[in-house]
């Protein structure tokens, strides 16, 4: 996934888990955030609850291999814009950034 977002020209910031993750959005400056839902240390819907109150205006999406089954019962955890399934694609995560970032 880093590899097709540098492709696409976009700056990106990998963490090694949850709390990686949420130090370097709390550090940082960012427009959108991509997490999985499973992951060590603090869930993505951890991760997606605490980042929205911080910055309401940045869109995240959960990339996970749930996707499938959360979208079929509209399941949309809290802070979280978008679940995409796992696996995805370039031009899948191309169109999903797309749409949340046009809302």
């Amino acid at each position: 996934m880093t590899q097709y977002l540098h492709t696409s020209g976009h700056t990106v910031e990998v963490a090694t888990d949850g709390k990686d993750g949420l130090r370097k959005f709390q550090d940082g400056n960012f427009d959108l955030v991509l997490t999985d839902r499973a992951m060590p240390e603090m869930s993505g819907e951890q991760l997606a609850a605490a980042i929205k109150p911080m910055s309401p205006n940045v869109r995240v999406i959960m990339v996970t291999g749930f996707g499938d089954m959360m979208n079929s019962t509209n399941e949309q955890p809290e802070g979280v814009d978008l679940v995409v399934s796992k696996p995805v694609g370039l031009e899948e995560l191309r169109s999903a950034m797309a749409k949340v970032c046009s809302e």
